[in-house]
This record gives structure tokens, C-alpha cells and sequence, in this order.
């Protein structure tokens, strides 16, 4: 009888070991798949610093290598790899997100804080923050000069039109990249890291390592467009880690590209973009103070015959 009964379960463990087997090779070859990916968007980014660096030290004074025509060979190259880093990159952060969860499992309290606004709001409050942040750095490091052009000064049509529309691509590959993936580091940190003043520590190390790289991705526009870029940079690492919307920081980095596409020829969108901009920061600034303003209690009265 008790032979009868073993060989059920000796079967069951036969076909068990075959199937974990099968597991776990499937999820080397997810993990494997998804570091060589991971490889690419880190050598893409790493490419495109030196590229930037270089081109910025080694431009001659009183000009700027952003104003050096473009081939159209060279744009369109460009802007078939910024497709390519775009959906590569999305994968790789989706697989982060997918991971966050399963790696912190085992510790309960080790979560960022949850934003209580509703998704809509996040994704307004986090574009306020970005277009506020643009705005001020493009009025503080304003450059002497023209503004930069997408494809530089005397570019041919076409090679203009591709390196218009990897401009307005721009949002969707810089802001996963600096702002989600620096709060997503945030959440795998060691949970004594994520709370009080470790935390503010850790967070704000995230805010000027971001920003570092995103001021230097940006040299190749000039001393002045970096050093905005650099504070636009660190408020766009703070707004999604309050509001958590990477939605809105897209848009808000796309319609600022907008501006830099559309403010040649005559045309009266770059106007309308700004003026957009400060309604929108205009009313973060009143949804978030007003409520406060409201329920700050009045003040005492003093006693009847004081």
C-alpha cells in the first residue's frame, strides 16, 4: 500500500524538476535579453555625452556647435536611432517596474511615498513644475544670440524637417531616462536608506546626479542652455518623485521643444506655448497655496477688556 501511494508522488517529482528547469532558463534568457538592452541605452546615453562634451570643447569662440549645418544622411541616422533607443529604452524601464515589487517584496515598509492626488492632477502638477522650472532658467541663463535651432544654421530642408521632429521626440527619450529612472533607483535602495534624513540625502543626490546629466547632454548648445538645463533638469527629478507622472513630463518637455521648432518663420505658436505655460503654472501655483490659505486658522482675538 505504501509503495502504491509513493509512486503518484515520485511521478509528480519526475515531472516537476523538468518544468522548473524549463523555468528558470526561460527567465535567464528574459534577464540575459534584458541586460544587453539595458547595454544599449546605457552605451547610447554614454555616446551621447562625449558627443556633446566634445563638441562643446571643441567649438571655436563666438559660435556655437549647435549652429553647424546637419547632413541629411546624419539626421536622418539620428533620427532612426532615437526611434530605436525610445522603444528599447521603454522596455527597459517597463522590466525596472515590473521588478520594483517583486525585489522589495519582503519588506513591507520599503515603498516611496504614495502622491494622493488623482492622475490627472499629478500629470498637470508635474507639467507646472517642468514649464515653471523652464521657464525661469531660460530668463536667468539666457543667452546672448539667437536661439538654437533644431539641425543648426543653413541646413537643407529636409535634414531641418528630421531634426525638427527628433526635437519633439526629446521628452519621450530624456524623461524616462532622467527623471523616472532616478526615482526607481530611489525605491531600491535599502529601506534605511529611504526614510528621514537618509532619505532626503538619497533623493537629493538622485536631483544633482540627474541634472549633472542632463546639463551635459546639453553643452553642445552652449555654456548658458546647459547651465538652464541643468535646473529645468533637477525640478523634472522632483516632480516626478512628488507626483509620480512620467505623462506629464513628457508633454510638458515636447511643447517646450515645440517652442524651440516653431519660433522661426513667423509663426505665433512659440507665443502660443508660453503663454499656455504661465496660465498653467499660474493655476498649480493657486490649486496648491489656496487651500492651505483657507484652512490656516484666524487669529485669536484677544480677550474683552485687554
Amino acid at each position: 500500500m505504501e509503495q502504491m501511494r509513493d509512486q503518484p508522488r515520485e511521478r509528480a517529482n519526475r515531472t516537476s524538476v523538468p518544468r522548473e528547469a524549463a523555468v528558470g532558463l526561460v527567465r535567464v534568457v528574459i534577464v540575459g535579453a534584458w541586460g544587453m538592452l539595458a547595454l544599449l541605452v546605457v552605451l547610447f546615453w554614454i555616446s551621447d555625452w562625449c558627443e556633446s562634451v566634445r563638441e562643446f570643447a571643441a567649438v571655436r569662440v563666438g559660435s556655437r556647435p549647435a549652429d553647424a549645418a546637419l547632413p541629411v544622411a546624419e539626421a536622418r541616422e539620428s533620427l532612426i536611432g532615437t526611434l530605436i533607443v525610445v522603444v528599447v529604452q521603454a522596455v527597459v524601464i517597463a522590466g525596472i517596474v515590473v521588478a520594483v515589487p517583486r525585489l522589495r517584496a519582503s519588506h513591507v515598509l520599503h515603498r516611496l511615498a504614495v502622491p494622493s492626488e488623482s492622475l490627472t492632477r499629478r500629470r498637470v502638477y508635474s507639467a507646472a513644475m517642468f514649464a515653471a522650472a523652464g521657464l525661469i532658467g531660460a530668463q536667468v541663463f539666457a543667452e546672448p544670440g539667437a536661439p538654437v535651432r533644431p539641425g543648426g544654421i543653413g541646413t537643407e530642408a529636409a535634414a531641418r524637417h528630421l531634426a525638427e521632429i527628433r526635437a519633439l521626440l526629446a521628452g519621450c527619450l530624456e524623461e524616462p531616462f532622467f527623471s523616472m529612472l532616478p526615482v526607481l533607483g530611489l525605491a531600491l535602495l535599502p529601506i534605511r536608506w529611504t526614510r528621514g534624513l537618509r532619505g532626503r540625502g538619497a533623493l537629493i543626490v538622485a536631483v544633482v546626479v540627474s541634472a549633472c546629466g542632463r546639463a551635459a547632454l546639453h553643452l553642445y548648445q552652449g555654456g548658458w542652455p546647459a547651465a538652464a538645463a541643468l535646473l529645468w533638469g533637477a525640478a523634472a527629478v522632483y516632480a516626478y518623485y512628488r507626483y509620480r507622472s512620467i505623462m506629464g513630463l513628457i508633454g510638458a518637455h515636447t511643447l517646450w521643444n515645440l517652442v524651440a521648432v516653431t519660433q522661426y518663420g513667423g509663426s505665433h505658436i512659440a507665443q502660443v506655448v508660453a503663454i499656455g505655460f504661465a496660465v498653467l503654472i499660474a493655476g498649480f501655483g493657486v490649486e496648491v497655496t489656496w487651500p492651505r490659505m483657507r484652512t490656516a486658522p484666524a487669529d485669536a482675538q484677544p480677550p474683552v477688556g485687554l
